[in-house]
């Protein structure tokens, strides 16, 4: 983010007085002239480098304020923890019930908007091994992924299972609630998960989603498979080890929402306070 960026944020609306960022690669020099100009709220998770802004918002269920408390200025105002969590009220809803553990799976997956690592296709091909196992595969992805065209094609493998693809999908509380498990990187997509009332099998990709998908985990929320577990189970095309982390992970979940209903509204007050 550079300072030209800065300048074309700030042309957007000449009279802007609140800026809120939610990007990792936020900097100072980024900052300091959104700062000239109006005041910068910052949605943040690693707690890794100095920032500059009004306020902090950390949404990581294991995170604190005094984990910022090098990295920012004295008279910047930090709000860290599952309070103050972005999950829309719709994740809440209960008019979708837990179902039968004896179920056939219905999957939802999404390794992060974008899936950086690569991961949904190589786990779909894993799982067509499996169809009569699974009722249907729901997957979320932003259009901007590179590799859509891997996962059409990995989907294509599937012969039974009743699979689509959302891209850029409005309503994601529908595909969750739909599903019995998740397939899912750590963060917010985790949350929104345990939100509503489902269980996941997390594969974090940074240390505080490790962090956080741990304390789900210990909330009987789901399991966990490290990045570096799934790496191995895909390059030796281990199909059967998935399906039974996937097994585990839902017979380990209790159905207990950790979250607030109200953490949303929590957010919103602290920005605008």
């Amino acid at each position: 983010m550079s300072p030209s960026d800065a300048i074309q944020t700030l042309s957007v609306d000449p009279g802007v007085t609140l800026v809120i960022c939610d990007q990792y690669a936020v900097n100072f020099e980024w900052s300091r002239i959104i700062m000239d100009h109006a005041k910068l709220i910052l949605i943040y998770d690693l707690a890794d480098k100095k920032l500059f802004c009004d306020k902090l918002i950390d949404m990581s269920v294991s995170r604190s304020p005094c984990d910022y408390n090098d990295l920012v200025s004295d008279d910047c105002q930090v709000f860290t923890g599952a309070e103050y969590a972005l999950i829309d009220s719709n994740f809440f809803r209960n008019e979708f019930q837990l179902s039968d553990p004896k179920d056939r799976l219905r999957i939802f997956i999404s390794y992060g908007s974008t899936d950086i690592c690569n991961l949904t296709s190589p786990v779909l091909e894993l799982l067509s091994r499996h169809e009569e196992e699974i009722e249907s595969i729901d997957i979320m992805i932003a259009s901007s992924c590179e590799y859509i065209d891997a996962i059409v094609e990995a989907m294509s493998i599937f012969r039974k299972t009743n699979i689509k693809l959302y891209k850029n999908h409005a309503a994601p509380w529908m595909l969750m609630k739909k599903c019995n498990i998740g397939l899912v990187a750590g963060g917010l997509v985790s949350y929104e998960l345990n939100a509503s009332n489902r269980a996941s099998l997390i594969t974090p990709l940074n240390p505080i989603q490790s962090k956080s998908s741990l304390h789900l985990s210990q909330s009987n929320s789901g399991g966990v498979l490290s990045y570096d577990q799934l790496l191995s189970i895909i390059k030796s095309e281990d199909s059967v080890t998935l399906m039974h982390e996937i097994s585990a992970a839902l017979g380990k979940y209790e159905g207990k929402v950790i979250f607030s209903s109200d953490c949303a509204s929590n957010c919103i007050n602290a920005i605008v306070d």
